[in-house]
């Protein structure tokens, strides 16, 4: 302890400056992790203040600052650990100023007389009351021993290390504690530190414990008072067990590492991190250019006779970390040595890169079988090319030939031989097979031009079997030249064709009747239009406060034509008849038959008009007329007067009523189709008034029933553009159709009848009719065409 009047001599303040250094070796060397390394050096900056006094404190917490900053912190943001580590530095010199005062009080007060043994005890036993809360929860083991080597203090790592309580230490000397050589040891090295003052610094000692072997980096410095006497030893220590044992796997990697390579039949190296050669066998040094020069011990840039790219990869491989592989390396630019090379990091558990390992792999045989197996494979391609020629021109049922002008050997292809026999009796025109008499002199002109080195020729011509047949053939000829441009080989191609020209003849004649039979059809289509347009009616009533519109779509590219078809007509009291009706089928009968229908309601209307009577007559009719077909229709009568429209309805989709704003399917009635049961089949009638903007649709299911649509959603859409629609009839026709058939989804043909009450009369309009406009044509003339030929009426 100081004493109140003196100063620790210059030696103590500059040793106890300095105590950091050696924590700052150990942490650099053994790469503590950051809660060891601040504890170690927060030790050290105590044991400065213990050595050196206040002076030799700070500058051991400066030093201990430095060492922090460069060996401990790796944070990305290193300020908040180094402001924390002086914070705890300057608590640990202020807590060393805190017990130096106290105790200069102390010895400037009127015990001095004290028993020195009795002050000493006092002393240890007050640093450790301070240093206590500190060291209690430091991440290293440590413990104060007094100088009858008893423990006066130990923290709980220390008892980690010595599996026993921290509590059961105190007063108990280390032989007491552990017993045996452990304790005996423990003791003497402690009583080396009491005999020479001397610290012990970065101690590995391994411990035979009973519960294993541990290796502690161990520190042992003396605890003296203000006269330099030691009154007691601090013991520092952390377990390093786990170092220990990872640089023992290395070292025993390293070795078994070694002995592989020695061993290996193939070319292999072990290069250190700084790229030495740390082994290297036979088969690599003779790779290298030299088998009887050792490579152990000499730097990767010394095997010169390696491939660049051997050496270069060696040196990728220790920077990144990571392997690399190439394949048939050249290794002596002969041409016929090749080698594959393989280059990885050598790494233990934690994956530390302890050493580079190089791998080459001679493959110089495999390339000559390769090579072997690439012409071999060639020839094999050669043969199956001429087989596969040979079949191509029996498949095209083409022939090739060939002169030598200057031996004049012919000779020809097996295809060639099945067209025109003999193929140099042929070219000779001494064979059975001969060109025909219409085409031979312009062959003939066309060969001899060619033997006389003319230009080349192809076109086609016939040739006449033995048998009288005839071939259509199509022939190509050209000169082979040789260096000095002198002809020496004719060379050409002789197709048969016969097969191909028949087709093409039977094609056209297919293409004629085709067009025949399509003329004749549109002309029966023109005709059916005709007719359906004849059947509808020529003029649609008008009336005061009443509009009514219809219009007929056809489909447009259907040569047949359907039975869809609508009618109104004033009737003899006053009123008018609407009608909407679908035949079934395409084609004329279904044509007639809508008109023998319409036809018929006019008739059974004017005896009587109501609506349930007209269907069960026309029922009666279908029924009993066997040349007649099955009909939809809803029929009614309106009344222009009292604006009442009865209706009845027989198998047709329902008609809707828009009204205010909201659309209404009149379901009701509901009837049978016509044309199905021979009864007397009752069909009921329903009678609906109209206000002022009421509309009444009526339509045919080609409207909304499509095979790539769902119907229902097909109905959802009409009935939201019915409900939102233009309010004069003509537009709403024109909006409703431009939206359910938009895209070309029309499959059938299509009638639509709208009566509409206006919401104002005419004054002095009559009930009276005017005339249709001619197919295709709008009265009045709509702003948008519709799609496809269209028949309206207003």
């Amino acid at each position: 302890m100081v004493r109140p009047l003196e100063r620790p001599g210059a030696w103590a303040i500059a040793a106890g400056a300095l105590v950091p250094l050696l924590p700052g070796a150990v942490i650099a060397g053994f790469a503590l992790g950051e809660g060891t390394g601040a504890a170690l050096l927060l030790a050290a900056v105590a044991a400065g203040c213990a050595l050196g006094g206040l002076t030799a404190g700070v500058a051991a917490g400066v030093l201990a600052t430095a060492a922090f900053f460069r060996f401990v912190v790796q944070a990305a943001d290193p300020a908040p650990h180094l402001v924390g580590f002086v914070v705890a530095a300057g608590a640990v010199v202020a807590v060393y100023w805190t017990v130096h005062s106290r105790a200069r009080r102390y010895t400037a007060s009127t015990e001095r007389a004290r028993d020195a043994a009795e002050s000493r005890a006092d002393l240890l036993a007050e640093r450790v009351r301070l240093l206590g809360p500190m060291l209690d929860t430091a991440p290293i083991g440590f413990a104060l021993m007094d100088r009858d080597l008893r423990f006066r203090y130990a923290n709980g790592h220390y008892a980690e290390f010595t599996r026993i309580p921290a509590a059961d230490h105190l007063g108990r000397t280390p032989a007491e504690l552990f017993g045996g050589e452990i304790g005996r040891t423990a003791e003497a090295v402690v009583a080396k530190v009491f005999e020479t003052g001397e610290t012990q610094e970065s101690i590995v000692v391994p411990v035979e414990w009973p519960h294993g072997t541990r290796h502690y980096l161990s520190n042992r410095y003396p605890v003296s008072d203000a006269d330099g006497r030691v009154i007691g030893v601090g013991v520092g220590a952390i377990d390093i067990t786990e170092q220990v044992v990872l640089q023992e796997e290395h070292r025993r990697a390293l070795a078994e590492l070694t002995a592989t390579v020695r061993s290996a039949p193939v070319a292999m190296a072990l290069l250190g991190t700084d790229l030495t050669f740390h082994q290297a066998n036979r088969p690599f040094q003779e790779l290298a250019g030299d088998p009887d020069r050792p490579l152990v011990g000499t730097g990767l840039d010394e095997a010169t006779g390696l491939p660049p790219v051997v050496r270069s990869m060696a040196v990728e491989v220790q920077a990144s970390g990571r392997g690399a592989a190439v394949s048939d390396v050249p290794l002596w630019g002969d041409g016929v040595s090749f080698a594959n090379v393989n280059c990885f990091p050598v790494l233990v558990d934690d994956g530390t890169v302890v050493a580079v390992a190089l791998i080459v792999i001679d493959v110089s045989e495999q390339h000559r079988l390769a090579r072997l197996e690439a012409e071999a494979q060639a020839l094999r391609a050669t043969a199956e090319l001429a087989g596969k020629l040979e079949q191509a021109q029996r498949l095209a049922r083409m022939g090739s030939w060939e002169v030598d002008l200057r031996s004049g050997e012919v000779t020809g292809s097996a295809q060639m031989a099945a067209i025109v026999g003999d193929p140099a009796a042929f070219l000779a025109g001494t064979g059975s097979f001969v060109v025909h008499p219409v085409d031979v002199d312009r062959m003939g002109r066309e060969f001899r031009r060619l033997r006389n080195g003319g230009a080349p020729f192809a076109g086609e011509f016939r040739i006449v079997r033995p048998d009288g047949s005839v071939l259509d053939v199509y022939g190509t000829g050209e000169v082979i030249r040789d260096d000095t441009d002198t002809p020496v080989r004719l060379w050409g191609t002789l197709q048969d064709v016969t097969v191909q020209r028949a087709q093409e003849r039977a094609a056209d004649a297919a293409i004629r009747s085709a067009d025949l039979a399509r003329a004749e059809l549109e002309a029966e289509h023109r005709a059916l239009q005709m007719f359906v347009q004849a059947m509808l009616p020529s003029s649609l009533p008008r009336a005061p406060e009443t509009e009514i519109v219809a219009a007929y779509l056809p489909v447009v590219e259907r040569v047949d034509i359907g039975g869809d078809w609508f009618d109104s007509f004033p009737l003899p009291d006053g009123r008018f008849a609407l009608a909407v009706g679908d035949v079934t089928g395409h084609d004329l009968r279904a044509a007639t038959i809508m008109g023998q229908v319409r036809n018929a309601v006019r008739a059974y209307a004017f005896e009587d008009p109501s609506p349930g009577e007209v269907l069960r007559r026309v029922n009666l009719l279908l029924t009993r007329v066997s040349d007649l077909d099955l009909v939809t229709m809803v029929y009614g009568v309106y009344d222009p007067v009292r604006h009442e429209l009865t209706w009845a309805n027989g198998g047709h989709p329902a008609p809707l009523l828009r009204h205010r704003g909201e659309v209404v399917e009149l379901r009701a009635p509901a009837g049978l189709i016509l044309g199905v049961f021979a009864d007397d089949v009752h069909y009921a009638e329903c009678t609906v008034r109209l206000v002022p903007g009421d509309t009444v649709l009526v339509y045919t299911d080609g409207l909304v029933d499509h095979r790539a649509g769902d119907p229902e959603q097909a109905m959802h859409t009409l009935v939201n553009l019915l409900a939102t629609g233009a309010g004069a009839p003509d537009r709403l026709l024109r909006e409703v159709t431009g939206r359910m058939l938009a895209g070309g989804v029309q499959e059938d043909d299509v009638c639509l009848l709208a009566l509409h009450r206006t919401a104002e009369a005419v004054p002095g309009q009559p009930l009276a009719t005017h005339d249709l406009a001619h197919p295709g044509a709008v009265v009045p003339p709509p702003a948008e065409p519709l799609p496809g030929p269209v028949a309206w009426a207003a």
